[in-house]
């Protein structure tokens, strides 16, 4: 799986005697808990990425059942998930495109099935394909997963680089946190795990310093409270990031941009003289 993986991240893009490969970095976004802001987080983080690197950003939602992307964002969806699954036989690196939906910041968008029944109909082998076939089109592939560790979530947290832990302060999810990652380090993802503390504030009677006690991790980023920024962003169907980039909690996913895209990868090679121009 991983040399297959490997092999479809070097998909080539002609330039003038030049030969680009793309490096891709799969991103998930992930809790244990529901509730807690995964999908806001990474729809914004998909737009600040595409606004500030101008590099091309997939955004999958494989919430299967109930994803809230496609709202998030306002798009009119034309194909989803199921649908690509449905013609995998016949889809390349190439074809991915056309099943995907452009949303008007530039990111390219794959939308959860719109019914929750067609969920049943994908497998984890077909999400192994789906991110294989992204990987080496896109610089930076966000994924929005449910809270839970189906199959199909540990494919996508298996083929990611970074996986983004979202909590917040409340006891119930701090506890549900905790067991979530003592289980992911049993499957060996301690090295991927950065945590996103979301709604971040003292206020509630839980420090930041007790929390990373309690979980044994630091928090990587805060993401400050914004009830009225968020909701009212969601409510409209545009990311805060492209119309509230002043507020903290914009400024705050730009970092997170910032943290995900420290070094980007992008190869550039001589061509080989080819016989006949093939």
């Amino acid at each position: 799986v991983t040399r297959t993986y490997e092999a479809q991240n070097k998909r080539k893009h002609g330039t003038r005697g030049m030969e680009q490969i793309i490096g891709t970095r799969v991103i998930t976004v992930f809790s244990t808990k529901g509730g807690v802001g995964k999908t806001t987080i990474a729809s914004n983080l998909a737009v600040a990425l595409a606004r500030t690197t101008k590099k091309r950003v997939a955004l999958l939602d494989l919430d299967l059942q109930f994803g809230d992307v496609a709202v998030l964002m306002n798009l009119s969806v034309k194909n989803t998930v199921y649908d690509l699954v449905k013609d995998i036989k016949n889809v390349d690196s190439d074809l991915i495109n056309d099943y995907m939906t452009t949303h008007f910041t530039g990111v390219h968008v794959l939308p959860a099935p719109i019914k929750p029944e067609y969920s049943e109909f994908i497998d984890s082998k077909h999400v192994e394909k789906i991110i294989g076939l992204l990987n080496g089109n896109f610089h930076y592939v966000i994924i929005d997963v449910s809270a839970s560790f189906q199959d199909i979530v540990l494919t996508a947290l298996d083929l990611s680089e970074k996986i983004l832990v979202v909590s917040t302060l409340d006891l119930p999810t701090i506890k549900n946190i905790k067991v979530g990652l003592n289980l992911m380090e049993n499957l060996k993802y301690k090295d991927k795990i950065h945590v996103i503390l979301n709604k971040a504030s003292e206020q509630y009677g839980v420090r930041f310093s007790e929390f990373e006690q309690t979980i044994g991790y630091p928090i990587w980023l805060h993401i400050p409270e914004d009830s009225t920024t968020v909701i009212t962003s969601a409510n409209k169907g545009i990311p805060f990031v492209m119309t509230r980039d002043d507020t903290k909690v914009a400024r705050s996913i730009f970092t997170l941009a910032e943290l995900v895209s420290d070094h980007e990868r992008v190869v550039e090679k001589p061509l080989k003289r080819r016989i006949f121009g093939f």
